[in-house]
């Protein structure tokens, strides 16, 4: 018994200490595995999720958290990026619904090479790209977000 006891801990130890590297990695697109930001799965540590060149006509709330070694990862694949476009959408920050695109509650997520347009709401005010409540969001340069009107 007491090997069996010294071989779970071991198994165990190793488990907690391979932490990110059990990171998945999903990918949204035409022909893809996933087809909208619904059917992807819950992100986590370390994920990567690897969105291909469309028009996406949907919004997420982001909850999970990264850390700083493993943030979760929203990258924009190919040389036309990705476009998340909010006409039609409500956007309106009521109940459940974000008041962005992309919302983010949790932490350490990086988002690179998308574009995010037309997220308004009715009256043309409140509506973004990104919205962030939660610390540790990084935005590559190439992540653009033409929304809200003004006037």
């Amino acid at each position: 018994m007491a090997d069996f006891k010294s071989i779970s801990l071991l198994l165990l130890s190793f488990f907690c200490l391979l932490g990110g590297v059990l990171a998945e990695t999903y990918q949204l697109g035409l022909g893809k595995t996933y087809t909208t930001m619904k059917s992807v799965p819950l992100l986590r540590e370390g994920d990567v999720l690897e969105v291909y060149p469309g028009t996406y006509n949907e919004y997420k709330y982001f909850t999970s958290r990264g850390t700083v070694e493993n943030p979760i990862i929203i990258r924009g694949m190919g040389k036309i990026k990705p476009v998340f476009d909010g006409k039609g959408l409500n956007v309106t920050g009521a109940g459940r619904i974000p008041r962005a695109l992309f919302q983010f509650a949790g932490s350490n997520y990086l988002v690179e090479n998308i574009e995010f347009i037309n997220a308004d709401n009715d009256d043309g005010n409140n509506g973004a790209g990104i919205r962030i409540q939660a610390e540790k969001i990084s935005l590559s340069v190439t992540a653009r977000s033409q929304n809200a009107r003004t006037g």
